[in-house]
């Protein structure tokens, strides 16, 4: 964790001497990438979190019935079905919009995020929590959270697009809330450990913010050259 220390010490230097993109792009996207490196490793070597057990018992000691219900009811939102049919609807809304760029984005921020988790999932290998029997039976693997790098990946992109609109702050706080809940679920059910969760949110932070930055970079270099050009 003293890589993290070091990174958070060199974002608040940015902060102050560079532009606000640059510290932006500094604690949302290198700072969950090396998170997710800290766990990756974590489970790699085989050894547990500490924090994994205690956490999930704690979630697992607030159940009663009526919030199975709720839970179940919310989770299955953040599950790929849903989560694809919410990508198509706002691609298409955007292609017909005519803000293609933004369109490909999201597609790309969505398809990608999808399939690092499927190949994550394949190299990680991690086996699901097994601490009671839970209400909701998964098969894949545990690390990451699947619904946790889909909902989060939604969420940042789509806070990315209204960025520019006066809807930022209400975009924002909207999906980052529905993210962080779909995550929280997961750790209530006892499918995932919350490292799994943290895991997918940090993978998802860094595709989207790493979309987004290639883009914008690739967009000012097409335009310059335009102007060049003229």
């Amino acid at each position: 964790m003293r890589q993290v220390s070091e990174l958070l010490s060199r974002g608040l230097a940015a902060a102050k001497a560079r532009p606000l993109f640059l510290a932006a792009f500094f604690f949302a996207v290198l700072v969950p990438f090396v998170l997710f490196g800290e766990l990756a490793e974590e489970i790699l070597e085989g050894h547990g979190l500490p924090f994994d057990e205690p956490i999930l018992r704690w979630f697992h000691a607030q159940a009663t019935p009526a919030r199975d219900r709720f839970v179940v009811a919310i989770t299955t939102l953040g599950g790929p079905v849903p989560m694809v049919i919410c990508e198509v609807v706002v691609v298409a809304a955007l292609f017909l919009w005519r803000k293609r760029r933004e369109a490909k984005f999201l597609a790309i921020a969505g398809g990608g995020a999808a399939l690092l988790n499927v190949c994550a999932k394949l190299v990680f290998s991690r086996q699901r929590p097994q601490l009671w029997e839970t209400i909701v039976t998964e098969k894949s693997f545990s690390f990451p959270s699947g619904h946790s790098i889909g909902s989060m990946s939604f969420a940042a992109a789509l806070t990315l697009l209204a960025c520019p609109t006066r809807w930022r702050w209400p975009v924002a706080i909207g999906a980052l809330s529905f993210a962080i809940t779909i995550g929280l679920t997961r750790l209530y059910l006892g499918v995932h450990y919350p490292s799994d969760v943290a895991a997918g949110w940090c993978a998802a932070l860094v595709w989207v913010g790493g979309v987004y930055t290639i883009q914008r970079w690739r967009g000012r270099r097409s335009r310059g050259e335009e102007r060049a050009a003229d």
